[in-house]
């Protein structure tokens, strides 16, 4: 009974360590409530962020795998700014399905997976009509 005991023990404890390990290699790589910007940003020479513009044909589907197949992905300012100056939001859905089908433009980022000449390939893929920087937004205040 007491090996049982000590065993289930033994178990839970590498288990919190794994768990403690995989967490710490996750923020180590610019995955952690910092976001991933601020981690993959630093190894570019071009900007961190954009706005892109697609063609009228471009679906959101198509849109959104173009800009993952880049190694971006879909930034929130507004968002991410309050969770790195620390604020602790309820999180909620990043998609920006809504706002594509009236404007066709996504807010994205770089992410660690993203080529250092990101922002020219994405220039030079054929559904897009335009790629602005920097990402203005307009933050409500809280």
């Amino acid at each position: 009974m007491r090996f049982s005991h000590s065993w289930h023990a033994l178990n839970r404890f590498l288990l919190l360590g794994c768990c403690l390990a995989l967490a710490g290699l996750i923020s180590g790589c610019g995955f952690g409530p910092q976001g991933i910007t601020s981690a993959a940003a630093s190894t570019f020479a071009g900007p961190a962020d954009a706005v892109v513009t697609f063609a009228a044909t471009v679906s959101y589907e198509t849109a959104l795998s173009e800009i993952v197949d880049l190694g971006l992905r879909l930034e929130n300012p507004c968002y991410e700014a309050e969770v790195n100056s620390g604020a602790h939001l309820a999180w909620y859905p990043m998609g920006q399905r809504d706002s594509f089908t009236q404007t066709h433009a996504l807010a994205v980022t770089v992410t660690v997976l993203a080529p250092g000449d990101w922002f020219t390939r994405l220039q030079a893929l054929a559904g897009v009509s335009a790629v602005r920087t920097p990402v203005i937004a307009s933050c409500p205040t809280r």
